[in-house]
């Protein structure tokens, strides 16, 4: 009975440390529990945040984007609008110069003469940049990678629209005269 009794007293005693031991496994257990709880909140957290920051910046841009499409088609309204009216006024100045022009017959007579005048000048212009090209000639050189068969096209070229614009301009001061008649 002895034993029995030792062995029951022996239980008792270590009962309350077993306990106790238990109890203590139990608290770290939920402590563990409870910080794997916390680091996946925070993890959870983090993606979150993440994810608006993202969220914002697509919405950031997005406004930006949106903000210089109006400026561009605020700037291509304006353009069109001030290129309309420019337009119109041009249209309005010849509007006016034409019915001047059938109105007035000194004002008709004294543009046909600036005219006539322009165009006496051409042959002048043409023999100044012949005299130019020519000067050109003179100067260049070997290696200056124009050759004199480039520069008699050129001279050419330059005849021929001199001639074609006195044609072109004369042809149209007799029409516009038999308009008037």
């Amino acid at each position: 009975m002895r034993l029995f009794s030792i062995l029951t007293l022996t239980a008792v005693c270590a009962l309350p440390e077993l306990a106790f031991a238990q109890f203590g496994n139990h608290i770290e257990n939920a402590a563990a529990n409870s910080q794997q709880h916390f680091n996946n909140y925070l993890l959870q957290n983090q993606a979150l945040n993440k994810q608006a920051n993202s969220y914002l910046q697509q919405r950031r841009m997005a406004a930006q984007q949106r903000m210089a499409l109006f400026s561009a088609l605020r700037r291509k309204k304006l353009e069109n609008t001030l290129a309309k009216q420019q337009q119109e006024k041009i249209q309005n100045m010849w509007d006016e110069h034409n019915e001047k022009m059938a109105s007035d017959p000194e004002y008709a007579a004294r543009i046909l003469k600036n005219q006539q005048a322009a165009l006496e000048m051409l042959p002048s212009v043409a023999d100044t940049t012949l005299k130019i090209l020519g000067a050109l000639d003179s100067t260049t050189q070997p290696t200056s990678g124009i050759s004199q068969e480039d520069l008699d096209d050129l001279r050419r070229h330059e005849i021929w629209r001199f001639r074609a614009e006195r044609e072109q301009n004369i042809a149209e001061q007799n029409a516009f005269r038999e308009s008037l008649n």
